[in-house]
């Protein structure tokens, strides 16, 4: 990485016609227990370099954090470093950038590098991997991804065909990830107002236990009071959730995934309603509940969003678990959390 680093930074000293970019953020993050006097206060920096030309850029973007509990985050870190060159049709990436498949919109089984927690509130930037990412258009619209991950002494490679027929939009994925194969097949296409997406996914462990994950959900977009609003249906099947059949070594396949940060949840069935408004241009106001089918837990999220000025942005979120939010892994308590973000 500190090579890809000096290398990025011999193209941009470059005398060449190049266009630089450079900006980025300072943001502070305050969360407050609704139940407890547990507080956390984290605070990020980030600066984005950028050099493009007409079939090359490069690519660079540190990232300091501050924690008043140090171990929940790093101090430093390198979170984009990558070259990009294009030819006609084909598209390489090389380097430490970001990279999303599946279409899951709350849960996303097949997005097992650095996904987001189902009640982020701030998804502006997914944490960097190491990759070599290849993408070739084909005549038709349809194209082919072909990506291979660095993981310190281990790797994911993983190869992706999307395909438009007609109304509708298929994808179709298999994967080597750290040693599990993968497999999935997805599709989306509009029904009478709304969009439909589902994503079947199965994965065999190095152990030889085997699991099928299933993705669906609806989005319809429409107008309230003369305003945008969205409502999001999904239903999520966890093919390593754990149930009253589940074996010891299913289970210690579930905390593995879960440690690494690929699966927040433990039961198996999951059901969310998402609500999305904006009042005003600058203001966006949203609501997620999760529940889970059968062992009776709830959480719910209040989500506000609001433009201040043209570089300041308050992010403000209440969530509010239900009953036993356990089964869920993501907050047991109600809490307030507030963002204010300065851009540059």
């Amino acid at each position: 990485m500190q090579r890809i680093s000096l290398l990025l930074l011999l193209l941009i000293a470059l005398p060449s016609r190049a266009e630089v970019t450079l900006n980025g953020h300072l943001k502070a993050l305050g969360r407050q227990s609704l139940q407890s006097s547990h507080h956390q206060l984290n605070s990020e920096q980030r600066v984005n370099l950028s050099v493009n030309k007409t079939r090359w850029s490069a690519q660079l973007q540190a990232v300091a954090q501050q924690c008043n509990e140090p171990s929940q985050c790093q101090h430093w870190r390198v979170d984009r470093a990558n070259l990009f060159w294009s030819k006609g049709n084909l598209q390489v990436t090389l380097g430490k950038h970001a990279i999303s498949w599946g279409n899951g919109l709350v849960f996303n089984p097949v997005d097992v590098f650095n996904p987001f927690n189902p009640l982020a509130i701030d998804t502006e930037y997914k944490p960097g991997s190491n990759m070599l990412h290849l993408q070739y258009g084909l005549d038709s619209g349809n194209d082919i991804q072909a990506l291979r991950v660095e993981h310190g002494n281990d790797s994911s490679t993983a190869i992706k065909y999307h395909l438009f027929y007609n109304v509708w939009e298929w994808d179709v994925i298999a994967a080597k990830h750290l040693g599990d194969d993968m497999a999935a097949l997805g599709f989306s296409r509009p029904l009478g107002e709304w969009l439909w997406r589902t994503e079947l996914t199965h994965q065999k462990s190095t152990s030889g236990i085997k699991a099928t994950h299933l993705i669906s959900n609806l989005q319809h977009f429409f107008s309230l009071n003369g305003k945008p609003a969205s409502v999001t249906l999904e239903w999520f099947h966890n093919g390593w959730g754990i149930d009253q059949n589940s074996t010891s070594d299913a289970r210690l396949e579930l905390f593995k995934r879960m440690a690494r940060g690929e699966i927040f949840t433990p039961g198996s069935d999951y059901a969310s309603i998402s609500l999305g408004w904006q009042p005003h241009p600058l203001w966006q106001l949203g609501l997620t509940h999760i529940s889970e089918a059968h062992n009776d837990s709830h959480i719910s999220q209040f989500f506000s969003n609001v433009n201040l000025t043209e570089a300041l942005q308050l992010r403000i979120a209440v969530a509010l678990p239900w009953r036993d939010s356990r089964h869920i892994d993501l907050p047991t308590e109600r809490y307030l959390m507030a963002q204010l973000a300065w851009y540059f």
